[in-house]
Order: C-alpha cells, then sequence, then structure tokens
C-alpha cells in the first residue's frame, strides 16, 4: 500500500510506473525495503480487490480518528462538502462529461470537518 501512494505522491499516477519503480533503490528505501516491491500486476490486484465492505470499514475508521481527536465534544462542528474535478485521459470506467469543467472526469466527493477528511465517495 505504502508503495502505491508513495508512486501516486511523486506523481507516478499509473500502475504502469511501477514496472520499473518496483526494483527503485530510493523507493524501495524509503518503505524500508530492500527486496524488489511489487509489480504492476500485483497492485493492480490489490486495487481491484476492494469492495463496498473495505470502503465502509475505512470511512468507519476515519470517523473513529476524528472523534478520537477531540478531547470533549465539540460545542459546533462546521461540514465542508466538496467535489473535487479530477481529468481523465481515455476511456476509464466511471468517467462522465462535466460541462462546468468542459472535460471528461471523476468527480469524487468529500466532506471534510476542518481538515480531516470524514467521507470521501
Amino acid at each position: 500500500m505504502r508503495q502505491r501512494v508513495y508512486g501516486i505522491c511523486l506523481g507516478y499516477e499509473d500502475q504502469n510506473d511501477h514496472q520499473r519503480l518496483h526494483i527503485d533503490p530510493a523507493l524501495q528505501s524509503s518503505i524500508e525495503r530492500e527486496e524488489v516491491l511489487g509489480s504492476q500486476s500485483t497492485l493492480c490486484r490489490l486495487e481491484n480487490r476492494n469492495d463496498r465492505r473495505v470502503a465502509v470499514d475505512i470511512h468507519k475508521l476515519l470517523l473513529e480518528q476524528f472523534i478520537a481527536s477531540h478531547d470533549e465534544p465539540p460545542d459546533e462542528l462546521i461540514l465542508d462538502f466538496d467535489a473535487t474535478d479530477d481529468p481523465v485521459h481515455g476511456r476509464q470506467e466511471g468517467r462522465f462529461f462535466h460541462g462546468h469543467y468542459d472535460h471528461y472526469c471523476f468527480l469524487p466527493h468529500y466532506v471534510f470537518c476542518v481538515d480531516q477528511l470524514l467521507v470521501s465517495w
């Protein structure tokens, strides 16, 4: 999981890049591994095995972390509902044309309370 997240943070959005990155010494050391990392096909299986149950469990964890971050219940919660335009380059499943952005994209929605993510869909 760390390999995939670090790859995305480094600007390697596609799993294809991991055909080279899985043997990159800098990436290996950043995730504290000396052996060859997961290949593109391994990462693909990891991402595609997730289902609705996994999504529910992740959101439960986000909510539990949010609750645990407060010593006492806050007097007020201000929720920020945002959508983030994520352009696509090709015919990926789930893409759609959004007139406001004038291109095809994914449009995930997020709910934040101050700087903490509570829900994404």
